[in-house]
């Protein structure tokens, strides 16, 4: 019998743009995403209050809920910023502590890179991928 959950080929983010992301079968996925095991998900971030300090993107702890359920839990989250650097939060880091996952941020086009050489390397790593132009329709 086949288990549906465990796949066995590992699907691969392979191209950002402005909008979306490109997987490795060639399909286009528009908006952010969410790779854990090995599988890539459509994502829609949720947002803390509007933050008044320049460079922090304020994503809510919220956001990340999937982590509490799944098992194994990756020992590193990659999260991809979109086009610029920015800080994703002291709570979502906080948040990501509490469930003993560690936390790499940076702009999506070096976020994908370090998150695609850490799979490679056989590495416990889930990554949240905003586009590099952060969709409106997201942020609210």
């Amino acid at each position: 019998m086949k288990n549906i959950f465990r796949p066995q080929a590992i699907t691969t983010i392979v191209k950002y743009g402005q909008t979306g992301f490109t997987l490795n079968d060639g399909v286009r996925l528009k908006g952010s995403v969410l790779a854990l095991h090995g599988q890539i998900l459509l994502w829609r971030p949720q947002w803390e209050a509007r933050s008044t300090s320049k460079g922090v993107l304020n994503l809510s702890p919220k956001s990340l809920k999937i982590f509490e359920i799944c098992d194994p839990r990756p020992d590193i989250l990659v999260i991809g910023t979109g086009g610029m650097r920015q800080h994703p939060g002291t709570g979502i880091l906080q948040y990501l502590r509490s469930l003993g996952i560690e936390c790499e941020h940076s702009d999506t086009p070096n976020a994908l890179p370090t998150y695609n050489l850490m799979l490679e390397e056989g590495r416990s790593v889930a990554a949240a991928l905003l586009p590099t132009s952060i969709i409106e329709a997201e942020k609210t």
